[in-house]
């Protein structure tokens, strides 16, 4: 995993029938399938009533360091009025995660390549191959939090 959350709840996200013809139950359905079955549900964060307030929220979620409530976050699913839906993941989980992948591959040729990556890249990517020989890997939310407590004095 990327993100490292405070809980370790399931949560549903939809409940999608099985059927020919895509169909699925509406928000306010789910939100009362949950509270029946004392299931936690997806939350609703932001909605959109035109083209301009979607643009609006979407550079807002896409900025380097979003945050939702203070914590990074893996990404939304967003979803149209004709229930077409789209997963973003945040640049933030997509950042940690190529990471993570040059990190692999790294370790297990013991072959780091810096070329094309930023300052905080190249940092941890160094501070990886100087603390980690003969390993096939980490875990990439503990070395993240120490390198960034290091780096933050």
């Amino acid at each position: 995993h990327i993100i490292e959350y405070q809980s370790n709840d399931l949560i549903l996200l939809d409940i999608i029938f099985n059927k020919t013809i895509y169909n699925k139950l509406s928000f306010n359905e789910l939100m009362v399938f949950g509270k029946e079955n004392n299931i936690k549900i997806k939350e609703l964060i932001y909605t959109a009533n035109n083209t301009k307030e979607f643009i609006n929220i979407y550079n807002m979620i896409n900025d380097d360091n979003y945050k939702l409530n203070i914590e990074y976050i893996e990404g939304f699913v967003i979803e149209d009025n004709n229930n077409f839906m789209v997963k973003i993941k945040s640049k933030y989980y997509n950042k940690w995660k190529y990471l993570r992948t040059l990190v692999e591959k790294g370790l297990k040729n013991n072959n780091y390549n810096l070329d094309d990556l930023d300052e905080t890249e190249k940092k941890f990517l160094t501070y990886i191959k100087n603390k980690y020989q003969n390993i096939d890997r980490i875990n990439i939310i503990k070395e993240r939090n120490e390198f960034e407590k290091i780096n933050s004095n």
